[in-house]
């Protein structure tokens, strides 16, 4: 726990996910004042344990907004991906502006544009636009890729020795997931940035061949990249019980990597936080213990 607190009040959107999950706990960790907006509140039991105010809301429900803004200095917004990302946005956005907060931070995928194919990302970017052109005081949170995708091949890695992937040889400017939140939490707790909007990516554009290597290095084990037909992923993730429109939006998303989509890195994590970005050796490093649990049991 940090000494010396912001004195702010925060609410945190999606604390029960993956990037709303790490910025709540950050924030927690340096003792500030947090409340989670969630669904449901039996999936929130730690964010609880650890502090946090649990608000049950629904941003498809704007009646239910304006309880969990009440009395917020900060707002962070994530949504899931779903086809209502853009009305959830202007929900978030209006309850925001009748609340009278400080600082709107909208977390989003980056690279998306106003005309793209990918219907969620066209979905984003007007999201975007919306959030600059709200009169909020705003700062937009651009994340890459997540390398915390790749733990979903840990089962593959443990039995296998491979990575299955329909990547190909794409470049993708990867980012630790850490690093999104850490940047995000310094642009809450700092108030600053205000009209600003960076892209947190990676150090490099990566291939999942490079990733692979990683991992080999981190577990001690020879790992290769199995590539595999965008059909077969397809089919993959619809058997998994995923939606099938959010199935789309994935396909969507790595046809677009393998042109090209994800080539990008810049230095914004560097701009807001002062230090170098993880890379990906980095990352496998950390998890090697998940991707091999004979590491994770020889450590304790």
């Amino acid at each position: 726990m940090s000494d010396q607190t912001s004195g702010k009040s925060f609410l945190i959107f999606g604390g029960t996910g993956l990037a709303g999950g790490l910025v709540a706990q950050g924030l927690l960790e340096r003792g500030e004042s947090v409340r989670c907006l969630v669904r449901d509140a039996s999936k929130a039991a730690a964010l609880k344990d650890a502090g946090a105010e649990i608000v049950v809301g629904d941003l498809d429900d704007p009646s239910s907004l304006a309880p969990a803004f009440e009395g917020i200095d900060s707002a962070f917004l994530v949504t899931a991906v779903n086809p209502n990302v853009l009305q959830q946005v202007r929900n978030g956005i209006e309850a925001a502006k009748n609340a009278g907060v400080s600082h709107f931070i909208r977390y989003t995928p980056g690279m998306a544009t106003e005309d793209d194919r990918i219907p969620v990302a066209k979905a984003h970017a007007l999201g975007e636009k919306e959030v600059a052109a709200s009169g909020l005081p705003y700062t937009i949170v651009k994340s890459h890729n997540y390398m915390q995708g790749q733990l979903a091949n840990a089962a593959s890695v443990q039995s296998d020795g491979a990575i299955y992937s329909p990547l190909g040889d794409a470049r993708i400017g990867m980012m630790d997931l850490r690093d999104a939140a850490e940047a995000s939490i310094e642009i809450l707790v700092s108030g600053d940035h205000v009209g600003k909007s960076y892209f947190i990516t990676g150090p490099a554009a990566i291939t999942i061949d490079e990733v692979a290597a990683a991992v080999s290095k981190a577990v001690g084990k020879d790992v290769s990249h199995v590539d595999v037909p965008m059909e077969a992923t397809r089919e993959a993730f619809l058997g998994m019980g995923i939606d099938p429109w959010v199935v789309d939006q994935y396909i969507g998303y790595f046809t677009e990597f393998r042109n090209g989509y994800g080539d990008v890195v810049t230095d914004d994590f560097t701009k807001v936080t002062g230090r170098p970005s993880r890379t990906i050796n980095d990352f496998a490093r950390d998890f090697a213990g998940v991707f091999n649990p004979e590491l994770a049991t020889a450590a304790k």
